[in-house]
């Protein structure tokens, strides 16, 4: 006999919070029980409402399994204006936190095969391959476009040799995909995915003058936090700052980088990186001049889980400036930091912090981490208008290591927890440095100071 089942109704569709295609887990399997639950649960109210008690697993499994950590209860919250300021990461355009989907700047390609495309002049490659994308990267010439279509995955890695390919893109070409390109079906993309699954010390993308790299997911070998080996290497055996003999041992673990900026005005929005334990993305001098590499943008990208204890770098300055905005960040041990030498900095600003890290989000080392003799952290590090999630770990926004040639500020941004809990009167002021008004104990009663006093 026919059944007829009952008509399904959702007051809300939701969508996911971030366009993933890379998912990695620092918690156990507990989210996934959760769903067997609830369909217990269901299966057992008939036309009753879903209880508080499952509405609150279902909300913690979401959570969870996304890897959202607190931006889930603030996403929507993630600025406030008051007296005609305004406090946090706010919208700076149309384009959502994080890119994806919503993102307007999207380069998308029907064609799913390799092929080479001619548009406007210039040539499109389209790869599917490790093979294909070597070979393009090799004649690729400025305004020229790599395209790796979505669902392609290139892994870098050569198991039978126990090596790994790198490519290193000419001035002025784009390495493409779709991220968050909505299909006519309602369906979205995640982007393609050029990844290494080896572990292995050195980068396998380098950019130099006028690169882009736009819709694209870059993932490393290595997600984990390596705290034990932190612990062989370093605990009770560290002497004052800087490089320590349980460096070399901790470097077995071969620590991996995405992308080498070696030049000035590369792009790098609407990507997601994840699984490199020294950084993400490098930034170091122009390989020409040999100067400090200047005009870096790194904006709507969703950058986590780059976490490996003494190392774990998001965005990792050496000689080089950048701005950094509009970015999601979790689960890296920094998500921005640098050496701190002198012709280096960042401006960072319209950044959430999810809420999770093993260390202070951001940071820029002194003289002393370098052991060069002087104190220097930089030269101007700006750090505005960001909101610092974190009622997991309650790691302070920034640290200061030095003393900057110019000047670091920070100002006009959310904080989660009081300043003291931070450690913040020791930790984030110094000479140079100027705090501002900033909001702070936005997971309680929030308050504005203006300094941390």
């Amino acid at each position: 006999e026919a059944v007829t089942l009952p008509e399904v109704t959702y007051a809300t569709i939701l969508q996911p919070l971030v366009i993933s295609g890379s998912y990695h887990t620092d918690y156990d399997d507990y989210p996934y029980l959760i769903p067997d639950a609830i369909i217990s649960t269901f299966s057992s109210l008939g036309d009753k409402k879903l209880s508080d008690t499952s509405l609150n697993y279902l909300t913690n499994m979401i959570r969870d399994m996304g890897q959202y950590c607190d931006y889930l209860d603030y996403y929507d919250k993630l600025s406030v204006e008051i007296d005609g300021k305004v406090y946090g990461a706010y919208k700076v355009d149309d384009n959502p936190f994080g890119g994806g989907y919503g993102y307007n700047n999207i380069i998308h390609y029907d064609q799913k095969t390799a092929i080479t495309l001619t548009e406007n002049g210039k040539s499109v490659y389209i790869v599917t391959s490790k093979e294909y994308l070597i070979a393009a990267s090799k004649v690729a010439k400025a305004g020229d476009i790599i395209y790796v279509p979505e669902g392609v995955v290139i892994d870098m890695a050569n198991i039978e040799t126990n090596t790994v390919d790198t490519i290193k893109l000419e001035k002025g070409v784009t390495l493409a995909s779709d991220r968050g390109y909505l299909h006519a079906d309602g369906t979205f993309s995640t982007g393609g995915m050029i990844k290494n699954t080896k572990t292995y010390q050195g980068t396998i993308i380098t950019l130099v003058d006028d690169c882009h790299v736009t819709g694209m997911i870059i993932e490393g070998p290595d997600p984990a936090r390596h705290l034990r080996l932190w612990d062989r290497a370093f605990k009770g055996k560290t002497d004052g700052r800087g490089s320590q003999p349980g460096h070399k041992y901790s470097y077995n673990a071969y620590p991996s980088s995405g992308i080498a900026i070696r030049g000035d005005n590369i792009e790098i929005d609407n990507c997601e990186f994840s699984g490199f334990s020294s950084s993400a993305i490098s930034v170091g001098t122009n390989a020409d001049t040999g100067i400090s590499s200047r005009g870096l943008k790194v904006h709507h990208c969703y950058i986590h889980h780059n976490q490996m204890n003494s190392l774990g770098y998001g965005v990792c300055h050496g000689e080089g400036y950048s701005i950094i905005y509009a970015n999601l960040f979790n689960f890296n041990r920094h998500s921005i930091a640098g050496g701190g030498q002198p012709a280096s900095g960042y401006d960072t600003y319209c950044n959430v912090e999810m809420g999770e890290s093993i260390g202070h989000y951001f940071d820029m080392h002194g003289g002393g981490d370098r052991r060069d003799g002087t104190d220097i952290a930089g030269d101007i590090i700006d750090v505005h208008n960001n909101t610092f999630l974190g009622s997991y770990t309650a790691q302070r926004p920034y640290n200061v290591r030095g003393v900057p040639l110019t000047r670091q500020t920070f100002d006009n941004n959310i904080c989660y927890y009081m300043p003291e809990i931070y450690g913040a009167a020791s930790r984030m002021t110094g000479q140079n440095f100027t705090i501002g008004k900033n909001i702070w104990n936005y997971g309680a009663k929030y308050i504005i100071l203006n300094g941390i006093n």
